[in-house]
């Protein structure tokens, strides 16, 4: 006679994704700090105002990377100052299966 052995159900399947968004004035030394040590791990992280521009979107994303994330960014434009204005950052766990 087989045995039937009962695969226990899971209590909580998750449904949704943990995303944490904030305007982040720039992508500098607090922020990759705050990544590095917050406990929360989201699943993600969606940052405006990064004034990350274009040659500098690879040091990012290898950073994030680095912290198991992908990323896909807005480069900042520049302005006639010399400065930057705007950019973003979407980014997800490497292992989630989300388009890049």
């Amino acid at each position: 006679m087989d045995e039937v052995v009962p695969i226990p159900a899971r209590d909580e399947e998750k449904t949704s994704i943990d995303l944490v968004f904030a305007n982040v004035t720039t992508f500098g030394q607090k922020v990759k700090r705050w990544i590095r040590q917050t406990q929360m791990r989201p699943d993600g992280f969606a940052f405006v105002e990064t004034h990350i521009p274009d040659t500098e979107i690879g040091n990012a994303s290898r950073f994030l990377r680095k912290e198991g994330y992908i990323s896909s960014f807005q480069g900042a434009k520049l302005t006639q100052k010399g400065g930057t204005s705007g950019g973003a950052v979407l980014s997800f766990k490497s292992l989630l299966a989300v388009g890049h």
